[in-house]
């Protein structure tokens, strides 16, 4: 509810908001408190799974966006990416670009490295993990991979913010490649090292 927290408070306000997550209790919460302050606000659990934050009984590994196609000017996935195996990426961006409209963007978090750096691994793999008890702690995907993918879907990064500490979040302006704004290449990562 953090960012629709936020948009309550702008004006104009978005007359639509849809937010999703896999924590139920987060949504409960913007349920019982933020849908009724905005008619157009509406929150859905996610049921994914996921033992960390939505343990239970068998659920799916993945389920579409809860947004009709080609019905979102704005998607947001702040630390979403950062959290979502390969496969699990592949498919939500492909919901993404199913969801966005002609005009929209989706301003996304990434971590992210160069693969080049090694040779071990093989062509399918693109994405370093770095918890192997907990898969989604922090997952860091190969940049040429993401905007291979990217592209494959008619997608293209329009604007960036490099991260502050070299290795940290990117966070990406992405638009359909036919809205016509120029697609720019990522930039080396030349922040200073350090921890975060």
């Amino acid at each position: 509810g953090r960012l629709a927290r936020q948009m309550l408070q702008q004006e104009p306000r978005p007359r639509r908001y849809t937010g999703f997550d896999l924590h139920a209790g987060m949504i409960r919460w913007c349920n019982k408190n933020l849908a009724p302050l905005a008619p157009g606000f509406r929150f859905f659990h996610h049921d994914v799974a996921n033992a960390s934050f939505n343990p239970g009984p068998p659920k799916p590994v993945l389920l579409p966006m809860p947004a009709e196609s080609q019905s979102i000017s704005l998607l947001l996935a702040h630390s979403v990416f950062t959290h979502t195996l390969q496969p699990h990426a592949e498919y939500y961006l492909h919901e993404a670009a199913r969801v966005l409209r002609p005009d929209g963007e989706i301003t996304a978090s990434f971590f992210l490295f160069e693969k080049r750096f090694f040779p071990m691994m093989q062509d399918f793999q693109n994405a370093l993990y770095i918890n192997a008890d907990d898969l989604w702690n922090a997952v860091i995907f190969d940049r040429e991979w993401l905007q291979a993918v990217l592209r494959s879907l008619g997608l293209g990064v329009v604007r960036v913010q490099k991260p502050a500490l070299r290795g940290f979040q990117w966070v990406l302006q992405i638009r359909r490649i036919s809205a016509g704004q120029p697609i720019v290449e990522l930039p080396e990562d030349r922040a200073p090292f350090g921890r975060r």
